[in-house]
């Protein structure tokens, strides 16, 4: 990260409580911005706010209760961000875990996709909106263990039908300017 100032600014962080996800946070936060997270886990979330007071002199940590390998979780907490403010700058997709077990989230879906896939993607669809206000703003994903195949032995399963509502095709559309002002042209063409 460089140096330079955020302050006024919203960066929401997911997987903000421990590993790679504090630090970002508690650097976000000490460089001005507020930082909003998703936390199913109150301590750790108390903690973090904690570090970030220490680090900032000043409570710039929005706290949204939620677990985002549960589909309604990530749709409550698009909500809250959403309702709470009218522009988001900085979107940081960390949540992911590495589970040694297959395991199934409460919708039925393999805890991997859920969580280190399918969270990410819903939140940024339906953050675009208070992302493109936030313009020029970010969004990035950091990948987990699971991500890589060789050090996860646990068969993934597809998502059930319901994950594919998380936003409308309609509603999202892109910012790019080639996806946006131009016409779509196959591989080849100038």
């Amino acid at each position: 990260m460089n140096g330079g100032t955020l302050d006024g600014q919203v960066a929401v962080v997911t997987g903000a409580t421990g590993g790679m996800g504090q630090v970002i946070a508690v650097e976000l936060a000490r460089r001005g911005a507020q930082v909003v997270t998703a936390a199913r886990n109150p301590y750790r979330a108390d903690e973090l706010r904690g570090r970030i007071t220490r680090a900032t002199g000043a409570d710039r940590l929005t706290v949204i209760a939620g677990d985002l390998s549960r589909r309604a979780d990530v749709l409550s907490a698009a909500q809250t961000i959403t309702d709470d403010h009218p522009a988001v700058h900085l979107l940081t997709n960390n949540a992911g875990a590495h589970f040694p077990d297959r395991r199934l989230s409460v919708d039925g879906v393999e805890m991997h996709i859920a969580l280190d896939y399918l969270a990410a993607y819903g939140l940024t669809a339906l953050l675009a909106p208070v992302l493109r206000r936030g313009a020029p703003g970010s969004s990035t994903s950091t990948p987990t263990p699971s991500t890589t195949p060789a050090r996860s032995s646990c068969p993934t399963t597809p998502a059930p039908r319901r994950w594919t509502s998380l936003a409308s095709p309609t509603s999202v559309s892109s910012t790019h300017p080639r996806d946006s002002s131009r016409s779509r042209r196959t591989p080849g063409q100038s």
